[in-house]
């Protein structure tokens, strides 16, 4: 075998291992948080790239994951007949609010909270941000949770919950707690018509199943790379022997 074909078989196998080793670990997130509320998972996105070997500029095509896709299409919606599990039917994202740095983040996570003052809050304490900033319920009040996002504590209003549309192709930013950023220069954009429903918790879209399924085959072509790399290993072992005598 030349050292151009060599090369050029090397750079494929590696490549086809390391696109399917970060596949696995977009899977096994997705698989992690299959009972969280609100998540959607994502999906690996591979392109052929054309790419000169290393000598002889010789080229090769291989899988490269050029992007990871979130995946919005909506969870089912299960009832839990707790006040402030609000799911959102259909577009939209919950506003939240970093407290102390002011920065505005994104969820469909809805199981709120009230906190310690009052102030309707994610599950992990950060305030949910409304039409007038964040809503505060009265402590011990009957909540009201309307379809149009109205809040009413003991019948009287206290705020309105406000969804947000961010296109499906822009690209959002995990950044932990269930939480999304939207990139520089990207306004969402109010929901004109949301529809919201209290006492129900949208589900994460994984499907388990499917993506153990998906794992399975992601770590067979991991394998079939890894002998590919080992082959090609060998064969440059055989022929540095040769080449010394």
């Amino acid at each position: 075998m030349s050292d151009i074909a060599y090369n050029a078989g090397l750079v494929a196998a590696a490549s086809g291992a390391m696109s399917r080793l970060r596949g696995l670990d977009i899977i096994t997130n997705n698989l992690a948080n299959s009972n969280t509320p609100g998540f959607k998972r994502d999906v690996p996105g591979f392109d052929a790239a054309l790419v000169r070997a290393q000598q002889g500029g010789s080229q090769v095509t291989t899988a490269r994951l050029q992007r990871v896709n979130q995946d919005r299409s909506p969870g089912e919606a299960k009832k839990t007949g707790n006040p402030l599990d609000v799911a959102i039917m259909g577009r939209g994202f919950f506003q939240v609010q970093d407290p102390a740095t002011g920065q505005s983040f994104y969820t469909r996570q809805g199981n709120l909270a009230r906190n310690p003052d009052g102030t309707l809050v994610t599950a992990t304490g950060k305030p949910i941000i409304g039409d007038g900033g964040p809503i505060t319920l009265p402590a011990g009040s009957r909540v009201e949770i309307h379809s149009d996002g109205s809040v009413l504590a003991n019948g009287q209003p206290v705020g309105q919950l406000r969804l947000y549309d961010i296109p499906d192709n822009v690209a959002l930013k995990r950044v932990g707690e269930g939480l999304l950023v939207a990139p520089a220069g990207v306004q969402p954009e109010p929901v004109a018509d949301p529809r919201l429903m209290q006492g129900w918790l949208e589900q994460a879209n994984v499907e388990t199943l499917r993506e153990m399924a998906r794992m399975v085959t992601y770590e067979r072509e991991f394998e079939s790379y890894q002998k590919l790399i080992k082959a090609y290993g060998q064969l440059a072992g055989k022929a540095a022997e040769i080449g010394a005598f």
